[in-house]
């Protein structure tokens, strides 16, 4: 009987794309390596500054929605303090084919609206009110940072989350807390 060629088990480096034996000497050869060690460092840089402008991104964008709706809310309440709305509408035929209600001879209606409007003024300030004196609790009661850890979480350019130590420049998959 006759021997048939087997191929040894080949290893993929991600962090250095290219290709070695899949033995544990070639794999601790490698992975203590002077360039694969700096490929690690790049690697884990990269992903540190794009977190950093992930979030820098997002906070933005929670500003300018938050400055965006106080706006909004601002240019409703000055719609509603802004007198007769009929002042913004274009001028209405003169051919007696459409009349605009007087208040006079609407009493109950003009009641109404001016019920409405001051209900929906104050609803509109009581909600501003409760949410600066929700953001202000929410200052007065942030508590400090806590200290920073060893174990710092990073994301790979393919979007899986690990974690590295800072002092030792380990990295691990997931972190079980002991």
């Amino acid at each position: 009987m006759t021997d048939y060629w087997k191929s040894n088990p080949r290893k993929f480096c991600e962090v250095c794309r290219c290709w070695f034996g899949d033995n544990k000497a070639s794999v601790d050869f490698h992975e203590r390596g002077r360039r694969h060690q700096e490929n690690v460092k790049k690697m884990l840089s990269s992903a540190r500054q794009r977190s950093a402008e992930n979030e820098k991104t997002a906070l933005q964008t929670k500003e300018i929605l938050a400055s965006i709706e106080m706006a909004a809310a601002a240019a409703y309440l000055k719609d509603l303090e802004g007198g007769d709305p009929a002042d913004a509408r274009p001028p209405l035929p003169s051919d007696g084919t459409a009349t605009t209600p007087s208040p006079a001879l609407h009493p109950a209606l003009a009641e109404s609206f001016e019920f409405r409007k001051a209900k929906a003024h104050a609803e509109i300030l009581t909600a501003i009110q409760e949410r600066e004196t929700k953001a202000e609790r929410e200052v007065a009661t942030m508590a400090p940072p806590p200290p920073p850890s060893q174990w710092q979480q990073a994301v790979t350019p393919e979007g899986q989350l690990y974690y590295y130590n800072i002092f030792t420049r380990g990295t691990l998959s997931y972190i079980t807390l002991n």
